[in-house]
């Protein structure tokens, strides 16, 4: 497994951890954020998720008419190498007729003369001279594929750095949105992850928590199994906040809050994916 995959899933997975916001007071929330759309709204603008999706579909075909490109420049290529075979069988044809001329020339100049070396001669420099063209033809030839070919490549290569990034984005919403429909139907998520969050406190003196009106009742009546994990406790208040996602909580103390939503976590690990994917310095939550 390459390095770039293997810090990708490190990031991608949920933070096992409590966010640490700040100190007391609970951060202000936008009074915006928590309403949802009217479905007026929501039917009219397209999801991110139907953006992505048509984004990558776009995409996929610009690579489906980059490989038809490949195809007919392959298809291109291998008629040059046919007419070039061709031209160079009339080549050497022709300069077969024309060696054949010259060594008729040089042994009638021989016989008339009567010497052979101006036959030799002639012969030699023949050759070489029908040699010379010949290579030069077959390296022009060779330099034309050699172009295409990474022509080819580096439009293949720019279509899949432009895809990538996208199906990494829908793969991350598509799994947010299964983890959130997961915790809506576990009755108990809310009571395990206020338990995690309360095993990392070390202040337990004032507890100020946090909860989802559907958790809030579950959660106050199982308070009795928390035990050791409330140990010095003094003042403890349990409330419900229809900001608070449903199976996570906020945790406030005298040193500060724990905020342990779902929604921050995958804020977080979104922070992850695009540090992995765009550079940058990678963002870790407290």
């Amino acid at each position: 497994m390459s390095s770039s995959r293997h810090r990708l899933l490190k990031a991608v997975r949920v933070l096992p951890e409590a966010v640490r916001i700040g100190a007391k007071a609970r951060p202000s929330e936008d009074p915006l954020k928590g309403c949802p759309e009217s479905p007026e709204h929501q039917s009219s603008a397209p999801s991110e998720e139907d953006l992505l999706r048509e984004r990558i579909a776009l995409l996929e075909e610009e690579l489906r008419r980059a490989s038809d490109r490949a195809a007919a420049l392959e298809g291109e290529l291998v008629s040059l190498k046919l007419r070039q075979e061709e031209e160079r069988e009339a080549f050497l044809r022709e300069a077969a007729l024309k060696i054949q001329e010259a060594r008729s020339r040089a042994e009638a100049e021989a016989r008339e003369e009567g010497f052979r070396q101006g036959r030799e001669e002639g012969l030699k420099s023949a050759r070489e001279e029908m040699e010379r063209l010949y290579l030069l033809k077959f390296q022009e030839a060779l330099e034309m594929a050699e172009r295409f070919h990474k022509s080819l490549e580096e439009e293949r290569e720019a279509l899949l750095g432009l895809l990538v990034p996208q199906m990494v984005r829908l793969w991350e919403k598509t799994l947010s949105r299964m983890l959130l429909d997961r915790v809506r139907m576990d009755e108990g998520a809310a009571l395990r992850v206020l338990k995690g969050v309360l095993a990392k406190i070390s202040d337990r003196e004032r507890l100020l928590i946090y909860l989802n009106p559907d958790d809030h009742r579950s959660v106050e009546g199982a308070l009795g199994e928390l035990g050791d994990l409330l140990r010095g406790n003094r003042h403890l208040e349990v409330v419900p906040d229809p900001d608070v996602d449903k199976g996570s909580c906020i945790v406030e103390t005298n040193l500060g809050v724990y905020d342990a939503r779902w929604r921050t976590q995958l804020e977080q690990v979104g922070l992850q994916v695009s540090s992995l994917l765009f550079g940058g310095d990678e963002v870790e939550g407290d």
